[in-house]
């Protein structure tokens, strides 16, 4: 939930930079928070709520922003102390909305209560850098592709039984895909597990690729603890894809908080 494709975050910055009147709520309450850590998220409900349970505004501009509360005090800089105390309850109604489209909504609703203004920077921080092990050879898990996405997407849903091309598919311990990029498999893949840095895609690699991806859950990313024979995601990613992980630092995208007051509830 707190995660998007890349190219939905890119989009987010467009709008704000060309002042594009965002969607709004149908309605939205905001309280202080009963302190409830049970409870404590931000959920997209079926009905077309959102709701948003004991988060502080750095949290809530991580819900918003689809920044991994994991990198939140990286990719979410500056603003006032109480934004890190302070802890809110917001009920919205949304119906018919996207998941997209309700989180513009809240992005939305968080600059017209909070009075936010965030600016958009580059800043040098850690990153994990994805580079090739070997220029001249690809893991035995890792070859080019030979699908036709542009076809795939024509002919619609894949009939039952029949696996979908083009994505990125995620299960515990297991990542794979036909026709899939690179920086697919970084920003819809791996950044769901490896979430103490930001990923940048260094392989130099273009095109599309098949893989399969294999590795012992540790009870990371959302994967329950299990007591499994098998690599690391880091030693599998270097055994079968021929790819690694590199500490490194790099320019990213952080949004910087310059202004923030705090809000009158309801």
């Amino acid at each position: 939930m707190w995660r998007i494709a890349l190219a939905f975050v890119a989009l987010t910055v467009a709008l704000r930079a060309q002042s594009v009147e965002r969607p709004r709520f149908e309605s939205a309450a905001l309280k202080a928070s009963n302190g409830t850590p049970d409870r404590k998220g931000l959920r997209f409900q079926p009905d077309g709520q959102v709701v948003a349970i004991g988060l502080t505004l750095r949290e809530l501009v991580a819900g918003a922003y689809s920044v991994p509360l994991t990198l939140m005090n990286l990719r979410i800089a500056d603003g006032p102390a109480w934004m890190d105390t302070q802890r809110f309850d917001i009920i919205a109604k949304a119906p018919n909305a996207s998941p997209q489209t309700r989180l513009l909504m809240m992005q939305s609703f968080l600059d017209d209560r909070f009075k936010l203004i965030i600016r958009d920077e580059m800043r040098d921080l850690p990153v994990y850098a994805l580079m090739v092990l070997r220029i001249d050879r690809l893991g035995p898990m890792l070859r080019p592709s030979t699908v036709d996405c542009a076809a795939a997407r024509a002919a619609g849903p894949p009939p039952g039984g029949t696996l979908p091309q083009c994505v990125v598919r995620v299960s515990p311990g297991l990542i794979d895909g036909e026709g899939v990029t690179l920086d697919m498999l970084m920003s819809n893949g791996l950044a769901r597990y490896v979430d103490d840095r930001p990923i940048v895609n260094r392989t130099g690699l273009d095109g599309r690729f098949d893989f399969r991806l294999e590795w012992a859950p540790t009870g990371r990313g959302g994967v329950p603890a299990a007591a499994l024979d098998g690599p690391s995601l880091f030693t599998a990613l270097q055994e079968q894809l021929g790819l690694k992980l590199q500490p490194q630092r790099a320019m990213v995208g952080v949004f910087v908080v310059a202004r923030a007051e705090l809000p009158e509830l309801d």
